[in-house]
């Protein structure tokens, strides 16, 4: 007899329990697309991306410069004296390591406005995602690319690049 009392009580507590699973709506977001097809995402991309291009440019511009002057170093090793040709190695090890420290600062700026980018983005999404939840009485917004398996009909990405 008490078998069959927590046999019902396990039984009541599942189907409570599914029963108001049932009345949550839940759904998920790709933020991926968001960031690559929306307006502001594709704006903030080609400005990214053309800082990159410039830095690129740039970056090819010294290091063909830089061994253009190795070059022409080593070509006068024989003329140039000792002394003179080591100090002209030095000033051109020194530029080279000031090349570097530049292109990891540039580099590293990129990275962190890309990264304020995409914060600034979600910011700007939030409401948005919120007051969709809100009228479509979601209770549960998942990421994309968290989710194993799931129906496309819970996916309301292009749902969120229409607004």
């Amino acid at each position: 007899m008490k078998h069959i009392v927590n046999i019902f009580v396990i039984l009541f507590f599942l189907i409570s329990t599914s029963l108001t699973a049932e009345e949550k709506k839940i759904a998920y977001i790709d933020m991926d697309v968001i960031m690559n097809e929306s307006k502001v995402g594709v704006s903030i991309k080609g400005q990214l991306e053309g800082i990159h291009k410039e830095n690129i440019k740039g970056f090819k511009k010294t290091e063909e410069e830089l061994k253009k002057e190795e070059q022409n170093i080593l070509s006068q090793k024989n003329i140039l004296e000792k002394k003179v040709y080591d100090e002209k190695i030095s000033n051109l090890r020194d530029r080279a390591q000031n090349y570097r420290k530049e292109r990891d600062a540039k580099i590293n700026s990129l990275t962190k406005k890309r990264v304020e980018a995409n914060s600034n983005l979600l910011s700007v999404l939030l409401p948005i995602l919120t007051e969709y939840s809100k009228n479509n009485s979601i209770n549960l917004l998942l990421q994309k690319k968290n989710i194993i398996l799931g129906s496309s009909e819970l996916d309301i990405t292009e749902n969120i690049l229409k607004i």
